[in-house]
């Protein structure tokens, strides 16, 4: 549900357009994608940190009542976590950092105004009301 151009406008969107890393190496230019987003980050080698997807974005989750955020919300360093866990790792021998929260879903559900969509239909007004209690302090 989640295609390649919507992601990389997220990660633009929350980190700038410097998402890759430029570094010589032996005399040559090479690339490093600096953030990837996967459901499997023990298969990724490549980045410097992975953000883990939940399956909010997957076909049978997405626009029904199993897409809402679990209260109470999890926090990760002081952020509210809408979906995954807030918990973080570090793999690859400490070259590559494993965040659990899931990020991109949470921007999206926030920008989109995603509650508000009328895909399903229970107490919206409620869970938002409860959501910004949570996370304001």
């Amino acid at each position: 549900m989640l295609n390649n151009r919507v992601r990389r406008y997220l990660i633009n969107f929350l980190l700038g357009k410097h998402t890759h890393l430029e570094s010589a190496m032996r005399g040559r230019l090479y690339q490093k994608e600096v953030i990837i987003y996967t459901d499997k980050p023990e298969e990724v080698k490549q980045a410097g940190i992975v953000i883990c997807r939940s399956n909010f974005f997957s076909l049978d989750v997405y626009g029904t009542k199993a897409s809402e955020p679990q209260l109470p919300l999890q926090e990760w360093r002081g952020i509210p976590v809408l979906f995954g866990e807030a918990r973080e790792e570090w793999i690859n021998e400490g070259e590559t950092l494993v965040i659990y929260a899931d990020l991109l879903a949470s921007t999206f559900y926030l920008l989109s105004r995603y509650e508000e969509s009328g895909l399903y239909p229970f107490g919206q007004a409620l869970f938002i009301a409860q959501l910004l209690m949570n996370t304001r302090r």
